[in-house]
């Protein structure tokens, strides 16, 4: 949960300034840069068409971590909407919401999952731009056909 990880690294910078302020002024650095680290941490897939690889990789401070994989044979592109429930924060109460998922299925029932997002329109054009440049069909499983397949 990207917006979770936000408020946990900018909380870490708060808690280590008022600390190293009052307590241990050698240990800022450190803690400000881990936070920072924690705060702008994301996670992303990029494919490589001309080499046939992917790589699922998490950005931290610049830095690629995760290693270059061999595209399997896609079979073609997943769009579906998952729901899912929270606690409504302020009646207390259940909460239901729809999300979507773009992924690639692969050969051996391998899923390369690409994006998780609530916006209808995001999932409509990476789905059609994926499906394009890997020149696959998409398979739209939404309970609402936002494909229009």
């Amino acid at each position: 949960m990207p917006g979770l990880r936000k408020f946990i690294g900018f909380a870490m910078i708060a808690l280590t300034s008022y600390w190293a302020f009052y307590k241990e002024i050698y240990l800022f650095i450190p803690f400000v840069i881990m936070s920072i680290a924690v705060a702008t941490a994301y996670e992303a897939v990029s494919i490589d068409t001309f080499s046939g690889t992917y790589r699922s990789y998490m950005w931290i401070l610049g830095f690629k971590l995760g290693k270059p994989q061999p595209l399997p044979k896609i079979r073609y592109v997943l769009v579906k909407d998952i729901v899912f429930s929270h606690r409504n924060s302020m009646g207390g109460g259940k909460t239901y919401d729809d999300m979507y998922e773009v992924a690639l299925a692969c050969e051996k029932d391998v899923k390369i999952p690409l994006l998780y997002t609530v916006s209808a329109g995001e999932i409509k054009t990476l789905a059609l731009v994926t499906s394009h440049l890997l020149k696959c069909p998409i398979q739209d499983f939404t309970h609402e056909d936002l494909m229009g397949l």
